[in-house]
């Protein structure tokens, strides 16, 4: 079983204005054209990119109604984590193990 890590800004989700652009640096490296991620869109609201290479994944859950704004968003360690972690960076967001 993946552990997850939570990625998410210092005032939570509901308080962070940048959403939009972190969700657009987000997908700019994302696609199913390479073989290199697996999209699944299970719910309206949700994305869930997984690696093909090693099998980790980013979750993604956004409020529909609120005009896309994150949730929430989690990260499995491998490729998916070495992804995500420079625009966690870039846009000052913390890391905790998710529950």
């Amino acid at each position: 079983m993946s552990v997850w890590i939570e990625i998410l800004p210092e005032g939570g989700w509901r308080s962070f204005e940048r959403s939009e652009a972190l969700l657009d640096a987000v997908w700019s490296g994302l696609s199913e054209d390479g073989g290199k991620w697996h999209c699944m869109n299970l719910a309206a609201g949700s994305s869930i990119w997984e690696s093909c290479e090693d099998g980790s994944a980013l979750s993604m859950w956004y409020d529909v109604a609120d005009g896309g704004r994150l949730l929430e968003l989690k990260v499995s360690q491998g490729v998916a984590w070495a992804y995500l972690l420079p625009i966690a960076l870039t846009f000052g967001l913390m890391v905790r193990e998710a529950d």
